[in-house]
């Protein structure tokens, strides 16, 4: 549309000069007129120039603004990603803890069902009833060793609980994590709709 406004303000300047050529032959009110309509064809012309111009630098502006969300959300998808991967991790971690406390318990429960069902006896008394020497020692050894057993794996089962509990916590923190990056990306996203839309 502009080539034509071009041509057209080209003719109007072309019967401009000719017009003025022939000033004595062309009456001044008629070269008057075709004067201001020059005028008006430029002055036409050079704002459709500007609202081109202006155009040009809002659709670069908002193509500047989407390719940053765009960076936005892939940034917030690696951090997701990565945030997940962690969460698995602890989660398979928790379960294989779980399994160990299962069967420290259950091991716990057998050790204490043998010294309940050997009749566990006070040392002292081992000593006293015993009329052979070797087999008292031997029966107190045998108690030395369930007894630093027992406390092992109780205070194993403690130390694997204590680890569950910061799984536990160190899980909630990720999924609060991932809950946030989930949220971010919404937001990312509504924002990247509206600037397309504009």
């Amino acid at each position: 549309m502009t080539s034509g406004i071009r041509n057209l303000l080209g003719a109007s300047a072309l019967a401009l000069v000719c017009l003025s050529t022939h000033a004595t032959a062309a009456p001044k009110p008629e070269l008057q007129e075709l004067r201001g309509r020059i005028d008006s064809l430029k002055k036409d012309l050079d704002s459709k120039e500007d609202a081109k111009a202006d155009a040009a630098d809002e659709l670069k502006n908002s193509e500047q603004a989407i390719s940053s969300i765009n960076n936005a959300l892939r940034d917030l998808a690696r951090q997701q990603q990565s945030a997940q991967s962690t969460l698995n991790s602890l989660e398979q971690e928790k379960a294989d803890l779980d399994k160990r406390i299962g069967a420290e318990q259950v091991m716990l429960g057998r050790l204490l069902y043998q010294q309940y069902r050997s009749g566990q006896q006070d040392q002292f008394k081992i000593l006293l009833n015993q009329e052979n020497p070797s087999q008292a020692a031997r029966q107190l050894r045998y108690y030395t060793y369930l007894a630093r057993a027992r406390s092992e794996l109780i205070e194993r089962l403690r130390v694997n609980l204590e680890k569950l509990h910061q799984l536990a916590k160190a899980t909630e923190t990720k999924q609060a994590e991932l809950s946030l990056i989930q949220s971010e990306q919404d937001k990312q996203r509504k924002k990247l709709l509206a600037q397309q839309e504009t």
